[in-house]
């Protein structure tokens, strides 16, 4: 069994004669090929030169039919490279689109800590001013507690001479 048997014929289908030959060949007193006469001289070079074209049309044939294959193969190839092709490309627009929507979430985040980190440091900052001030304050109690314990003790030391 040939593996070209599946292909569709290319064509039609060719009728053979019962020898397998695709044009009968005239033989004398044949009735199968219709009782044609006597053979001519040169009828076994005709004979030889049907059998070659026979021959001939027959790897025609075959050639046709491989390249047909061929073609079939091809395009089948050609289809799942196209849907590879295509899958390929919806995976990577996927990919760009989760990569472009997890940057913009990292950039909002981003934006939110600048803003706590600015919050935090103006924070920071008045902190500072309030412990300067109550350092400031704090001193200046400190030193009217010693100016006034001085007051006190110079009274009691004029209140102890007189």
């Amino acid at each position: 069994m040939s593996k070209y048997e599946q292909l569709p014929g290319i064509g039609g289908e060719t009728p053979r004669s019962p020898d397998g030959t695709m044009v009968p060949l005239r033989r004398k007193g044949s009735a199968e090929y219709g009782g044609y006469g006597t053979r001519r001289e040169g009828s076994n070079e005709t004979e030889e030169r049907v059998r070659q074209m026979e021959m001939r049309l027959a790897v025609s044939e075959k050639s046709n039919r491989a390249l047909l294959e061929e073609v079939l193969r091809l395009q089948s190839d050609l289809r799942t490279t196209a849907r590879r092709s295509e899958e390929t490309l919806r995976e990577e627009r996927e990919s760009r689109h989760q990569l472009s929507e997890a940057i913009k979430i990292s950039n909002d985040l981003i934006s939110q800590l600048s803003l706590r980190i600015k919050e935090t440091e103006e924070k920071i900052e008045d902190e500072k001013e309030t412990l300067n001030t109550l350092f400031s304050h704090t001193k200046n109690v400190e030193k009217s507690v010693v100016v006034s314990h001085q007051e006190i003790q110079q009274r009691r030391d004029a209140q102890q001479v007189k």
